[in-house]
């Protein structure tokens, strides 16, 4: 059995869902006078996106069992509810004697996490063994397997390959020879992004999908689970971008730009959605998530005397009301 398995906030702006509580993260965006036009072919538009309800998760039993030998613990070392970050009558909390190992596993939450505090070098210990890139990645692909997650419901670049993201910790000493400040390699890890429905989440993989760092001899120092279990709560057409560019009037999206638009907006002659992207929303593993819902970015040209400039926006998906 297989398990089912970009953005700085500036602002924030509650979108107009009460049942489903979508908030999306950015600069609320209003265009005001400016023209917005829409150039997306129907043929690049999914027919429609499902808004799911968030249900415990049923982690295949070989999922959790290759994650205790992973963690190095059994039965023997698990912990009372007291000593669980997990208040739940069904999540699972172990730990070893030392205090130095801890898996905690959330149905609820849909929530894997395994910390071993002593697999990363601290200051003024030694480093040994840390995997290249490409040792991080083959170790990785590895526990994809072993924790019964299915490729193909992770997220993929438009080549079809995986997309991923690197993470690497690093500390700085002193060279006691020539008194240089060196970086040193203290863990590599590669996170993984979940999908449904072809819709990736949103992060990199901490708000749905799948991280691991590793440390000293390629030793698992972090693995971090968040896929919730979900069953389909209403579906959404998307058959009506006009309401997409109607709701860009109203001021109902976000600009999720990293940096400041070097725009004048009072010499923009148009704005010209070019491109859509479906994502869904998701939370991170400890946090609670009752509905998981999809919206749109939207690509955006602004049409100037000179020279056009693309920028992102986050928006909800218009829901005409009918189930």
């Amino acid at each position: 059995m297989r398990l089912a398995f970009p953005l700085l906030l500036i602002g924030f702006l509650a979108a107009n869902a009460e049942t489903t509580g979508l908030e999306l993260r950015g600069q609320p965006f209003k265009p005001d006078t400016i023209p917005v036009t829409w150039s997306v072919p129907k043929t690049n538009l999914p027919v429609a996106l499902w808004i799911y309800k968030v249900v415990p998760q049923q982690f295949p039993a070989v999922a959790i069992s290759n994650i205790m030998e992973i963690a190095a613990l059994t039965a023997k070392d698990k912990k009372t509810t007291k000593d669980s970050p997990f208040k739940e009558k069904n999540a699972l909390y172990y730990g070893d004697k030392e205090g130095t190992r801890h898996l905690g596993i959330s149905p609820s939450l849909g929530f894997i996490e395994y910390k071993d505090e002593r697999a990363i070098s601290g200051m003024r210990e030694p480093v040994n063994g840390v995997p290249d890139d490409d040792q991080a990645m083959q170790g990785a692909l590895k526990i994809l397997h072993r924790c019964a997650i299915d490729s193909s419901q992770l997220a993929v670049k438009p080549t079809g390959e995986l997309k991923f993201y690197r993470t690497m910790g690093r500390r700085g000493r002193m060279d006691k020879k020539t008194g240089e400040d060196k970086k040193e390699v203290i863990s590599r890890g590669v996170s993984f992004i979940r999908q449904i429905d072809r819709a990736s989440f949103t992060g990199i993989g901490n708000a749905g999908g799948i991280s691991v760092v590793f440390g000293n001899d390629g030793k698992v120092a972090e693995l971090q689970i968040i896929w919730r279990g979900v069953e389909p709560y209403k579906s959404v057409a998307i058959d009506a971008p006009e309401r997409f560019v109607q709701w860009i009037k109203e001021g109902r999206s976000v600009i999720t730009e990293a940096e400041p638009l070097q725009i004048n907006w009072g010499k923009v002659k148009k704005l010209n959605v070019t491109k859509f992207t479906p994502y869904y929303m998701g939370e991170g593993g400890e946090d609670v998530q009752r509905f998981i819902v999809p919206f749109a970015d939207l690509e955006i040209e602004a049409e100037l005397p000179d020279t056009n400039i693309a920028f992102h926006v986050s928006c909800p998906i218009p829901d005409d009301g009918s189930d």
